[in-house]
């Protein structure tokens, strides 16, 4: 009987196993692979998801921020809740995340607020102490897109200044195994709003130069930087529930005018977003 169980056991764990790869990565529930808490990134080792080639690099991922109204925002006030949207591209077919935000106080490393996941899509977790958003099943890259949306309860405890976001994306082939995978570890910092300042837009005095026209659109939208402005900038345009629709980096070195084909979008508001380093502006623009 006992031998009969044990065989029942070893078939379960060896079905349960080929299934969490079958169609790309498993969850990674019970290790923090962010680096959140200071430890390793990245799920390459020995056993683990490696030697795949895949990039991120077209657009690298980043984390978007917004409050319940799905309005950007740049600086957090403790114990509001916000939106967080992982974003980016990848060339491989799967994908899976990982995200854990932190803070340094001191020499410390410890955690900062409540990461709740989005069901289906994602799923919430503790981690000794660290809070973590990861998939919760398989997720699919579309069109070399990745994106998924969770919540962040921010931190209340005196002491944080700066959160700072660690996330993994993990790229997979679905081939049913966990070789010719890979994985990339990102850092992304979020400033806090003190009393101290008359408005969170006074965190960020220098904003970008830039203006929209026309406005309203109706095929195209066009975004103009002012004549001194160089180097890479990120554009973002989120419609009225925060979805973004529009996510890509412009070389101002190359041209300063970015036009966008709005020919698809519905009618309705929508913000455009221009960000670079610590600087952004967010331009109003209706759709006709």
């Amino acid at each position: 009987m006992k031998r009969n169980i044990l065989l029942l056991t070893s078939i379960l764990f060896i079905a349960i196993a080929m299934m969490s790869h079958q169609n790309g990565p498993a969850r990674m529930t019970g290790v923090n692979w962010t680096g959140s808490n200071g430890g390793p990134t990245g799920c390459e080792a020995s056993g683990c998801h490696n030697g795949g080639t895949y990039i991120n690099d077209s657009m690298p991922p980043a984390i978007y921020i917004t409050d319940d109204n799905y309005l950007p925002v740049i600086c957090f006030l403790p114990g509001n809740t916000y939106v967080i949207t992982l974003k980016g591209t990848s060339t491989a077919p799967k994908w899976g995340f990982q995200i854990s935000p932190s803070h340094t106080f001191g020499s410390g490393v410890y955690p900062a607020g409540w990461l709740t996941g989005d069901l289906p899509d994602a799923q919430d977790t503790f981690i000794n102490n660290y809070s973590l958003v990861e998939h919760a099943h398989t997720l699919d890259v579309i069109n070399d897109t990745m994106s998924v949306t969770t919540y962040w309860l921010a931190p209340i405890m005196p002491g944080v200044d700066t959160v700072n976001f660690h996330f993994a994306i993990l790229n997979a082939d679905g081939d049913g195994t966990v070789d010719g995978d890979n994985s990339n570890s990102y850092v992304q910092p979020f400033g806090h709003w003190t009393p101290e300042t008359n408005s969170v837009k006074e965190l960020f005095r220098n904003e970008v130069s830039a203006i929209v026209y026309p406005n309203p659109a109706s095929d195209k939208l066009n975004i103009r930087l002012d004549d001194f402005s160089k180097g890479y900038h990120f554009i973002a345009v989120f419609d009225m529930q925060g979805k973004p629709v529009v996510w890509q980096k412009f070389n101002a070195d190359n041209s300063r005018e970015l036009q966008l084909n709005t020919s698809t979008w519905p009618s309705g508001t929508y913000r455009v977003v221009v960000q670079k380093g610590n600087t952004q502006k967010v331009l109003p623009v209706v759709k006709l």
